[in-house]
């Protein structure tokens, strides 16, 4: 999937942004479902889950938000601390330019020179659940919403709370975390980040600390989105199960009684 120096970097970095954020901080994305399954996944497999290659930070912004409240809000002290910690903003991401071999921050003038092979991009994406009406204008960037972030702020029932890295953290709750995943998958152009997607569903059917049913997913998404578990083919399944060291058909079972479910 991804290189062990790739995934490596990027767990540190996770480290690093969280140490220099305020409390709570939301992830999503990969590493919140590394950090919801992999205490099952390695007591059952033998091996830690899948990391990331990216970082996913969740922000609440209120869809009424003046500039001055945008300006108070956690995201743009994320957003600041991050840029004067090195991050660079690039389109709706932030991004620092690594040396694969030695982890090196490289400066501009050395970036340029390197080889793409040479490089590990280490991004970091803001994503809120509302964009206000002056968002743009107020900060010159586009940025990715997500709706279904909404809930984990919404609702403490929604989200789960750990401490990691000596700070707090919240996560989705698995099931809105699986929601996010399904919502995406028929978006993804890119077979890694598809075949990634999948990997992650099937690690929060099969090793959530609990069992995600349909019913509990239609409460975030309509059946008509829940039905791209019906996308995954047998190949994908096939190679989901050899690449997490699963059981033969344990993937496809968990996929055909999700089916039914939601049905």
């Amino acid at each position: 999937m991804y290189l062990k120096i790739e995934t490596q970097t990027s767990y540190e970095y996770l480290q690093k942004v969280v140490s220099v954020l305020q409390e709570p901080i939301c992830i999503l994305g990969g590493w919140a479902v590394y950090l919801t399954v992999n205490d099952n996944y390695k007591k059952n497999v033998g091996k830690e889950y899948l990391g990331s290659r990216d970082i996913d930070l969740g922000f609440h912004l209120d869809k009424n938000a003046s500039e001055k409240e945008m300006k108070q809000s956690s995201f743009y002290l994320a957003l600041k601390t991050l840029e004067k910690d090195g991050f660079e903003l690039t389109s709706f991401r932030l991004v620092k330019h690594l040396d694969r071999e030695t982890g090196k921050v490289l400066s501009q003038e050395e970036y340029v020179k390197k080889d793409q092979f040479d490089l590990i991009e280490m991004y970091v994406d803001l994503i809120v659940d509302n964009l206000p009406n002056g968002f743009k204008k107020t900060f010159k960037m586009n940025l990715i919403d997500e709706t279904l972030l909404a809930p984990v702020f919404e609702n403490p029932k929604n989200h789960i709370t750990l401490t990691e890295f000596k700070k707090k953290l919240i996560l989705p709750k698995p099931s809105l975390l699986l929601a996010t995943k399904l919502k995406s998958l028929p978006g993804r152009d890119k077979e890694h980040k598809r075949q990634k997607d999948i990997y992650d569903i099937a690690a929060l059917l099969l090793y959530a600390p609990k069992r995600i049913d349909g019913s509990e997913l239609k409460q975030f998404l309509p059946t008509k989105s829940l039905k791209s578990i019906k996308q995954i083919n047998d190949k994908e399944i096939e190679k989901t199960e050899s690449s997490l060291g699963l059981q033969k058909n344990q993937f496809k079972t968990a996929v055909l009684a999700l089916k039914k479910e939601i049905e």
